[in-house]
């Protein structure tokens, strides 16, 4: 008698040789430490997918006239703190999710488990250097159960006159001209209708695009020195040619938040991502983000998020 794990497990299998049956082979089950029967046929589906996926693509290029063409997959554009800052359509088609499911998250959520611990690996070097770049298979998360496999290369682009570092995370696949036409066919049907959608326009806040313009420069001042002190209001509105009122009024009706609660939110942002994606120390985060003292790191990180950073940590490790 199967019990409600294994039937589970025997679930996946299934899931996993319908995807194949309809010709997608990268995908793979997440893998579990138990040593019995049905996951040695969980490695054998995986294998038999990787197989059948690297054969198929080695008689498809060798037979056909057509030409080869080498293209972008997916497309991840991440900040500094890893958090997801853009995606292009074929993410959204290939792992079958909304655009603002993406926007705005840890990168490292999109990831299977194994693939969690090789991810930070990779931040902790990016951290330190502003120039990485490394090809690593990553499995990403395509449903609870099944794991989409993509060969990524990963940059580190650094814009060295605003002092931003920005990560390029994307997959390559090789196809055929006539399979460009199979896909474009078979996606047509899942891409969603946007027709009857309007955009929000943007309330004309602050009239004056002087002052507006100098309130954005001061956001993104804010945002690319989180782990230095910020000066008083006073000092910080001279220093960009407005004053004192400007400043603490226009930014509170442009961003709709103050500007030291903008600046605490985003500290405590970046150090949660931090905590999510590298394996650095807690002093360590605490100092990248701003903070002169542990004791004051952890309450106003427990009060933003509901949990020490440590717990928010071992949280993170589960998921």
């Amino acid at each position: 008698m199967l019990n409600t794990f294994d039937k589970i497990r025997i679930n996946n299998i299934y899931k996993m040789l319908l995807e194949m049956s309809e010709g997608r082979f990268s995908f793979q089950i997440e893998r579990n430490d138990i040593d019995d029967e049905i996951e040695a046929l969980v490695v054998l589906v995986n294998l038999m997918a990787q197989e059948i996926q690297q054969t198929l693509r080695y008689y498809s290029q060798l037979n056909s006239p057509e030409s080869i063409f080498q293209f972008v997959q997916m497309i991840f554009i991440l900040d500094s703190s890893f958090q997801i800052i853009y995606v292009n359509d074929d993410v959204m088609n290939h792992l079958i999710k909304d655009k603002n499911q993406f926007i705005g998250q840890s990168f490292i959520k999109t990831l299977s488990d194994h693939s969690k611990h090789d991810w930070k690996l990779i931040a902790d070097k990016l951290l330190i250097n502003n120039y990485y770049q490394i090809k690593k298979k990553l499995h990403f998360q395509f449903d609870k159960d099944l794991t989409k496999e993509a060969i990524c290369n990963i940059t580190s682009i650094y814009h060295k006159e605003n002092n931003n570092q920005f990560i390029l995370v994307t997959s390559f696949q090789s196809k055929t001209q006539s399979q460009f036409i199979e896909d474009g066919l078979a996606l047509t049907s899942k891409i969603p209708s946007t027709k009857g959608i309007q955009k929000k326009e943007k309330p004309n806040i602050l009239k004056n695009e002087k002052d507006i313009k100098i309130i954005q420069k001061i956001h993104d001042y804010i945002l690319q020195h989180l782990e230095t002190p910020l000066p008083s209001l006073r000092i910080l509105a001279h220093n960009f040619g407005t004053n004192e009122y400007k400043l603490k009024y226009g930014f509170k009706q442009l961003y709709n938040i103050t500007v030291f609660k903008f600046l605490l939110d985003e500290r405590l942002k970046k150090a949660s991502l931090l905590i999510e994606n590298t394996s650095l120390s807690m002093k360590r985060i605490a100092i990248l983000t701003g903070f002169k003292s542990m004791p004051h790191f952890s309450k106003v990180f427990k009060q933003k998020f509901g949990r020490s950073p440590k717990a928010f940590r071992n949280m993170s490790r589960l998921h």
